[in-house]
């Protein structure tokens, strides 16, 4: 119903850029997970409730395009009303019965997905390779196959091989994508021959008579594209050609096509690209190899937002002249999906290396003038040749498009994550960020700016906390980046933000600050308890509480008891939570410290195992010898006896918290007996 719901109101693209993400998060995190449903299942706790919320639906969406697929039914969209108005009825739904429903619905017997997706645990993790076979014209595809829980160890988290079908689509060398369906086993390697729809030949990739016509085509791909979705901008028509025309454009943007460097390799392809599992009806990790042309072409001439997402995150790890070409035109590009244009722009930051002759940061700076800052006072016409570094003055706000207010955000982002070779942020970078939130005008828009100075605020801090000279503190540096941090603080103050997201963002950012600048105290207390006083906002009140629990500890009685009074605090509500959740999160980081400094026993005996070597100790095992000696060193600890005290034993204190003190409460005091 979110996903419908999604579709509808945002876009197609929408939902399938949410549901991309959405496999990638659930595969990352299916690791010693249990199953959607298993035996004897009780109440989810609160981490396996948080994995559930995105593995169902993404399940829900795998079985409804096999019963698409494998029936003659439009799949849950029939089945749900139904469990729902039996529900509604006091009927008792479960899973056998969700699925006998869905078998008499479609006709597609869903067991053997079941048995792979609801009572198991684990995703695919794919290993594709190519060849192409000229003598019998086809595409030969191996596909290793394991499990994310490969080296799982929870007794219920056992891998396993998926079987099922797999779509591939190859577009070949006439421009028509043929699809392909692959029958996968539950086989650790498996071999397919694709055969080829068109008479071989080579594409000529190497003249630029080949480049002139790809781009014109990409350019009408986007057309079409753009047709669909409404748009008319005459702007952006000719973005697929940019820097291909104009000598004095490709020289000012560093264009680079593709064949200058390699022409042997792009004359040898037989066709444009292939895609595996196109129709998005897996939740796997793909492991998918193909050269960075045919990416390239996949990004400009695919219209699907999976497709265009693929090759995005594939170019950013090929870096080459080229590839920044590719991914600045996907940038500039109105008519592609905005997000598909902010992770685009983050791309480029990765392509800000030496090796590259900074490529990436000199499209990003020359993006970020071009298309969110006013034009040199010697005019439009010299806009292009100037230095990057030259100060630029920003356009006024105006946020009724959308896609442009993400894109300018995420190249900005992407501004803030580039280092040069001392870990310093370019000047470049510092100097377009520092005068976008210094001369920033929301005079004539009608949207508030509060979000976009917050989001301004962290990237400010983000160019500062990785500086060598701001941790050293030499005269002088980076005092430009606290002014105006200080600065949108006091603004914020005068003239309050919705929920004063800038006074959260510029607490946020001085507490990062204060956290690698030793040698100055950025860190005021007496600023940071007046923001934690129970007459601030609910969230200004968390971002202050949680800088004065990073700073102060639980080693002082008298820091214990102001932690104790706030997360006491019936009017706190969420911030008594937040404040116990912070101790317990505090608990655990010095306990790991504790284990990383002490040999526990648990150390010793993993030294023992191994002739007194040294072994590499994995997160968990740090965690429990950490807490081990470091719940016996806080065996008499008044301070912590304080908290609990006065906190777990509250009535006033609200449920969450008294949860989550009670668990410290569990961790670090036996239950005695008394009666």
């Amino acid at each position: 119903m979110a996903a419908q719901f999604v579709r509808h109101h945002l876009g197609a693209n929408e939902q399938r850029y949410r549901l991309k993400r959405d496999m990638a998060r659930m595969c990352h995190a299916d690791v010693n997970q249990k199953p959607l449903s298993y035996p004897e299942q009780g109440p989810w706790e609160a981490g396996e409730a948080a994995f559930a919320e995105v593995k169902a639906p993404v399940v829900l969406y795998m079985l409804d395009r096999r019963m698409v697929k494998g029936g003659v039914s439009v799949g849950l969209q029939r089945v749900v009303p139904g469990v729902l108005v039996a529900a509604t009825g006091g009927a008792a739904v479960d899973t056998a019965g969700f699925l006998r429903t869905c078998r008499r619905v479609s006709g597609v017997d869903a067991s053997a997905f079941a048995a792979q997706w609801v009572f198991a645990s684990g995703c695919p993790v794919f290993h594709v390779g190519y060849a192409f076979n000229r003598k019998k014209l086809a595409v030969e595809i191996t596909l290793h196959q394991e499990s994310t829980n490969a080296r799982a160890t929870a007794p219920w988290a056992r891998a396993q091989l998926f079987a099922g079908q797999m779509t591939a689509r190859i577009r070949e060398a006439d421009g028509t994508p043929y699809e392909h369906v692959l029958d996968i086993r539950r086989e650790h390697v498996g071999r397919f021959e694709v055969q080829f729809n068109t008479k071989y030949k080579r594409i000529r990739r190497s003249t630029r008579r080949f480049h002139m016509r790809q781009m014109a085509a990409a350019a009408e791909e986007l057309n079409i594209n753009a047709e669909v979705l409404g748009l008319d901008d005459e702007d952006d028509s000719n973005i697929a050609l940019f820097g291909a025309e104009n000598a004095a454009e490709k020289r000012d943007w560093r264009v680079v096509e593709w064949g200058e460097d390699d022409e042997e390799s792009l004359a040898s392809a037989t066709f444009e690209w292939i895609r595996m599992d196109s129709d998005l009806e897996w939740a796997c990790v793909m492991h998918f190899e193909q050269p960075d042309f045919m990416w390239a072409a996949q990004l400009q001439k695919d219209r699907d937002v999976v497709a265009q997402l693929d090759a995005v995150d594939a170019l950013q790890h090929l870096p080459s002249a080229a590839a920044a070409t590719t991914l600045m035109r996907t940038v500039m590009d109105a008519r592609v999906f905005y997000r598909v244009r902010a992770d685009a722009a983050l791309a480029l930051a990765r392509l800000a290396t030496p090796e590259l002759a900074w490529i990436g940061l000199h499209h990003l700076a020359k993006i970020y003038k071009r298309r969110f800052c006013l034009p040199p006072r010697a005019g439009e016409d010299r806009a292009d040749a100037e230095d990057i570094s030259a100060p630029r003055l920003p356009r006024p706000n105006n946020f009724a498009n959308i896609g442009e207010y993400f894109t300018q955000l995420a190249v900005a982002a992407a501004l803030s994550n580039v280092r040069d070779r001392h870990g310093e942020a370019p000047l470049p970078a510092r100097r377009l960020l520092l005068a976008t939130a210094r001369y920033n005008d929301n005079s004539e828009n009608v949207f508030s700016d509060a979000r976009f100075l917050a989001a301004l605020v962290r990237m400010l801090a983000n160019c500062v906390v990785a500086s060598k000279q701001f941790a050293e503190r030499a005269v002088g540096a980076d005092d430009a980046v606290l002014f105006e941090i200080e600065r949108l603080r006091r603004a914020d103050a005068l003239v309050p933000s919705p929920h004063s997201v800038v006074t959260c963002a510029c607490l946020d950012a001085l507490t990062r600050l204060s956290v690698v600048q030793r040698t100055h105290a950025l860190f005021n207390p007496l600023l940071f308890c007046a923001m934690a006083d129970a007459q601030a906002g609910v969230a200004v009140r968390e971002h202050a509480v949680g800088a004065l629990m990073l700073h102060w500890g639980l080693g002082d009685a008298r820091a214990a008891r102001y932690f104790a009074a706030v997360a006491s605090d019936e009017r706190g509500g969420r911030v008594s939570e937040t404040a116990a959740r912070f101790v317990l999160a505090l608990t655990v980081v010095r306990a790991m410290a504790y284990g990383k400094q002490h040999s526990s026993l648990l150390f010793q005996e993993q030294q023992q195992k191994q002739g007194g070597a040294p072994e590499h100790i994995d997160t968990d095992a740090r965690l429990v010898g950490g807490l081990e000696s470091f719940i016996d060193s806080l065996g008499d600890s008044r301070e912590l006896q304080t908290i609990m005290a006065s906190a777990v034993h509250d009535s006033a204190l609200a449920a969450h918290a008294r949860r989550l003190l009670g668990l410290l409460h569990m961790l670090v005091y036996q239950v005695v007996d008394s009666s």
